[in-house]
């Protein structure tokens, strides 16, 4: 990842993950790449709602997603943390966890309802790459269900796994939800990209 200019009205890169680490972001902050997060608020009185942690600091909690009109995705990279995440900035740390976590998780976690309207928008019409997901875990099986089920499921719009041997049932599980999966390690497919991003930058 490196620093570069932004075309004007072109969307940038829209990750989205399970994971609860700011793994994530501490590589864009390394790089010195701003961003801006979304993370799954699972407890509280805002339950159920996302809070958007923005690149010049502010913190909101978006309690009107469809109404919500500040996810830049034309000037900067959105990351959205879907079962919550650790924050060390503000110590606002929510997960979903638990057995219980996640029945009241899926209750709330209507695609139309939870996220912001741009950003279901970009979830309806684009390509997926789909990077650590092990589709034998129900609950990752669950959360896709939800994002899946609003999209665009046409020819222009592919969508991709790498996962190293996947068992039979991730396998079964990806051909259903119309996913090509790429059985490589993530050190090789590091390693083609790589070469194929080389070759398209110029000189």
């Amino acid at each position: 990842m490196s620093r570069h200019t932004r075309a004007a009205g072109r969307n940038c890169l829209l990750c989205v993950t399970t994971s609860y680490d700011d793994s994530l972001e501490r590589a864009f902050a390394e790089e010195g790449e701003p961003y801006e997060l979304l993370t799954y608020i699972a407890e509280g009185m805002d339950r159920g709602q996302f809070r958007h942690f923005r690149s010049d600091g502010q913190v909101v909690v978006i309690a009107r997603p469809d109404h919500y009109r500040e996810i830049r995705l034309d000037e900067t990279p959105v990351i959205v943390k879907i079962r919550g995440s650790v924050d060390r900035r503000a110590h606002l740390d929510s997960f979903v966890v638990t057995e219980d976590d996640y029945m009241d998780y899926l209750t709330r976690t209507d695609v139309s309802g939870f996220i912001p309207s741009d950003l279901r928008t970009k979830f309806e019409s684009s390509h997926f790459m789909f990077l650590g997901y092990d589709l034998s875990s129900w609950t990752l099986r669950a959360i896709l269900s939800r994002l899946w089920d609003h999209r665009e499921r046409t020819k222009n719009f592919a969508s991709w796994a790498i996962t190293h041997h996947p068992s039979p049932i991730e396998q079964a599980a990806w051909d259903e939800s119309g996913v090509d999966v790429f059985p490589v390690g993530y050190e090789e497919f590091v390693t083609a990209l790589e070469v194929e991003v080389e070759g398209l930058l110029p000189d």
